[in-house]
């Protein structure tokens, strides 16, 4: 009995892992496709609330998966588990690239909107 324990506790670290490995990129999914709505959204203010809470959750979802690679054996296993980590978190750091430029453009549209010292029309009285 306990060498069948054994034997299966790598097949269900794997699992493990991979199930937070998809939950992960389910989310960055998700936060990705909230921000590139951002622009064309009806209520932006609404969506970028969404964005935030999802950054939230793909930052849980980071730790989530951090504490499986601990427990992962084997110097290619955590190579190759390393390799996909380091490829979602480039694309992360994308995302918020362009997330964060979205709100700022918006920002800046905004406070030029308000007179906040954007370009004026000069036909304007």
């Amino acid at each position: 009995l306990r060498s069948s324990i054994l034997l299966s506790q790598p097949a269900v670290m794997a699992d493990e892992i991979t199930y937070a490995f998809d939950t992960y990129t389910s989310r960055v999914d998700k936060l990705e496709s909230l921000v590139q709505g951002l622009d064309t959204a009806p209520n932006f203010d609404a969506v970028r609330d969404q964005c935030e809470a999802e950054l939230a959750a793909v930052a849980k979802s980071a730790k989530n998966v951090d504490l499986e690679l601990r427990r992962v054996r084997g110097a290619d296993a955590k190579a190759t588990w390393n390799a996909r980590l380091n490829d979602i978190r480039e694309r992360i750091a994308r995302i918020k690239r362009e997330y964060e430029a979205k709100v700022n453009r918006r920002e800046l549209l905004g406070s030029a909107a308000a007179g906040g010292g954007g370009a004026r029309d000069p036909e304007a009285p």
